[in-house]
């Protein structure tokens, strides 16, 4: 950018229209400082700053917008086009904002506004602003507000009336956050009725769901393209927690969101509970629906997703069971049961979804979801080896083509050769990447790691597989004591601790895995892998441990890169 004393100099040659074409072009500070070189390019830089689209995120910025605003009287205002403010709770100043609702309403050509309000002050001010301007516009609505992001929870009558009132000249908002769900509901009885009157919301995300969100819901007049709602406890209790059958049936998402059945394209919700053996109506057909992530879902009954929604492609399921530690018994017979059931359904139905792209969650759930079709991309975790059983069945149906796996398909501590059998059959047919991320654990100490690397060759060698990764983590075998760790140092480092002696190495000595691993030849290893598996392209191993090392050999276009420390 040239210097001011050359940019006024060369004002005079270069035409009007050139250096509008220039400051379109630039950025925010790059026209600030052209606007110093000439009074016609103050006026025109303005415009352009003002004509790009302007997001607002903390006060410090609502307090330099205003000013920059008001610089030259109400003239300004007019250029706005387009204007987000999301600003975090501690720095919404209501005097400010009250000042920049003021403003809003002499922007004459705003297109776009997207404002979150978190008091009940600035609410108050945004009901008159949508008023004031719905009047002005002539059309009985205020166009530009797009998106509102309600953080307020109980208010007043007074605020709940204006509200109501002002509600009917949102009818162009497209995107609806409220934050507080029915503490915002239980505000006015008319409160929920009067937004499930919104015609044109496309988006909605909230996050406290109970019997006031679900009336709305229930009467939402809009057609959705995505909805996030989650089912967050109210006070003690969540909506679902004493749920008869019927409130899971007529609260199943299928039924609850039918409105939108002919535009819902995604749909993330948290602690959705439906009836675990009774399917919905299956007349409400979702066919533009391709995300689904529902997380502390229940136990699935799969034939009610592959009809509601039968071109997904996308699916993340969580159950609370895959968050524990310990399975007893009587568990793991009631997810065999469940997987059974879910299984027989699809077979005795020919009915499945055709392939899903992706799927991330838990072999558990997984398993008790029973999918029968391919997923091109798998990302699942394991957890406690208990599980170990459900990661054949859960595979074989889904055949990944791109598979993620946290924890070790097989019990490391048993026979080498049946820790990645999986692969031999039909989990492996369509495998071209793999990244596995394993740990050896209190247990495993008598792991012979060279029979399980070769273990792994010998599996990926029935496989099309093209891409390796794996690492395996033998730091929880350290027996040392914990002021050896990195954390102890940084805590000692921290309080300025003394360093304790030096360790008998002698009298914490490796056991069998960790010698196993510190003689195995990394880099042969990994070198050899190419020659075993015809299809390979890449590959990367990776040993963290035993104790403080670290290894790493890569092999890629046929180079072969080794790291350690």
């Amino acid at each position: 950018m040239m210097d001011m004393l050359n940019m006024r100099r060369a004002h005079s040659v270069i035409s009007d229209d050139v250096y509008l074409e220039l400051l379109a072009a630039a950025n925010r500070p790059e026209i600030a400082r052209m606007m110093c070189a000439s009074r016609w390019l103050y006026s025109e830089g303005s415009k352009a700053i003002l004509r790009k689209p302007i997001s607002i995120s903390c006060q410090q910025d609502l307090s330099r917008f205003l000013v920059f605003l008001s610089a030259e009287g109400p003239r300004r205002l007019q250029f706005v086009r387009a204007l987000q403010v999301r600003m975090t709770p501690p720095s919404a100043n209501d005097d400010l904002f009250h000042r920049l609702f003021v403003a809003i309403r002499d922007m004459s050509e705003l297109r776009s506004l997207s404002i979150a309000v978190h008091s009940e002050r600035q609410l108050i001010d945004l009901t008159a602003l949508v008023n004031i301007r719905a009047e002005r516009d002539g059309n009985g609505r205020f166009d530009a507000l797009h998106t509102l992001i309600l953080d307020v929870a109980e208010i007043s009558t007074e605020a709940s009336l204006a509200l109501i009132a002002a509600i009917p000249n949102m009818s162009s908002l497209r995107a609806l956050s409220i934050s507080n769900g029915d503490l915002l509901f239980d505000s006015h009885p008319r409160l929920s009725s009067a937004f499930a009157e919104l015609p044109s919301l496309q988006r909605i995300d909230m996050p406290c769901i109970f019997e006031g969100g679900v009336s709305m819901l229930r009467a939402l007049r809009s057609n959705l393209v995505s909805a996030r709602l989650d089912f967050l406890p109210y006070g003690a209790d969540a909506f679902f927690d004493n749920g008869s059958n019927t409130t899971l049936r007529a609260c199943h998402p299928a039924k609850l969101l039918e409105h939108s059945q002919s535009s819902l394209e995604e749909l993330y919700s948290y602690g959705w509970k439906t009836h675990p053996d009774i399917l919905p109506d299956p007349s409400a057909v979702y066919p533009k629906m391709r995300t689904l992530e529902l997380e502390n879902a229940g136990y699935p009954l799969t034939m009610a997703y592959i009809r509601a929604y039968p071109n997904l492609t996308r699916l993340r399921y969580q159950t609370l069971e895959s968050d524990k530690i310990v399975y007893d018994r009587e568990s793991i017979e009631s997810y065999d049961t469940r997987h059974h059931l879910n299984v027989t359904a699809q077979q005795a139905s020919c009915c499945t979804w055709s392939q899903l792209q992706e799927y991330s969650g838990s072999v558990v759930d997984l398993y008790m979801l029973g999918l029968t079709c391919p997923i091109d991309n798998l990302h699942l975790d394991l957890g406690p080896r208990a599980l170990c059983h459900q990661v054949l069945p859960a595979l074989s149906h889904t055949r990944p083509r791109h598979l993620q796996f946290h924890g070790w398909p097989g019990n490391p501590s048993g026979p080498a050769e049946e820790v990645f059998s999986v692969f031999c059959g039909e989990a492996g047919s369509r495998l071209e990447s793999l990244e596995l991320n394993t740990a050896l654990c209190k247990g495993d100490e008598d792991v012979d790691l060279p029979a399980i690397m070769d273990a792994l060759k010998a599996a990926l060698t029935h496989t099309p597989v093209q891409e390796l990764r794996f690492t395996i983590s033998l730091t929880e075998l350290d027996n040392r004591p914990d002021s050896t760790s990195t954390l102890a140092m940084m805590r000692r480092q921290r309080w300025r601790l003394p360093t304790p002696p030096p360790l008998d190495p002698t009298a914490y000595p490796l056991c069998a895995a960790e010698r196993s691993a510190e003689d195995f030849d990394l880099q042969l290893y990994v070198n050899g892998l190419q020659d075993a598996i015809a299809t390979l392209v890449r590959a990367q191993v990776t040993l963290r441990g035993p104790r403080d090392s670290w290894r790493q050999a890569s092999l890629a276009s046929g180079q072969l890169h080794y790291e350690r420390h």
